[in-house]
């Protein structure tokens, strides 16, 4: 969840961006959830797992940071090991980074984040 421009969002596993409205409850005054509304439709990658030999699988982690102004999703590739019941996680890590096109309902690639700029993740 990230709070950007006066509004609470939420991603979902599928990448839906979901703008979450709260108001406040008219008997108690405790806030609460009056609206969830879909603001951009997510496209995971369907090629997400294809590549991957038979003992590996792949985990995804989706953040949702605001950034110099921009609303940004970044995406976590991890390819694991599978060891018996276990899943080890493997060398290969990868980052994808989109930005909320609000205009247009997409997520964009961003494929710089500019100078001297880092995110930190958690």
């Amino acid at each position: 969840m990230a709070f950007y421009q006066g509004k609470l969002y939420a991603l979902a596993i599928d990448e839906n961006l979901l703008v979450v409205n709260i108001s406040q409850d008219p008997n108690t005054g405790d806030p609460q959830v009056s609206r969830i509304g879909q603001v951009i439709k997510g496209d995971p990658d369907p090629l997400f797992e294809a590549w991957l030999p038979d003992d590996t699988t792949a985990r995804k982690k989706l953040y949702l940071v605001e950034s110099r102004g921009a609303l940004l999703m970044v995406r976590r590739k991890v390819c694991c090991r599978v060891v018996g019941d276990t899943i080890v996680a493997g060398g290969i890590s990868e980052f994808e980074v989109l930005e909320a096109d609000f205009e247009h309902s997409r997520w964009v690639n961003v494929t710089t984040l500019g100078d001297d700029q880092m995110l930190f993740l958690g």
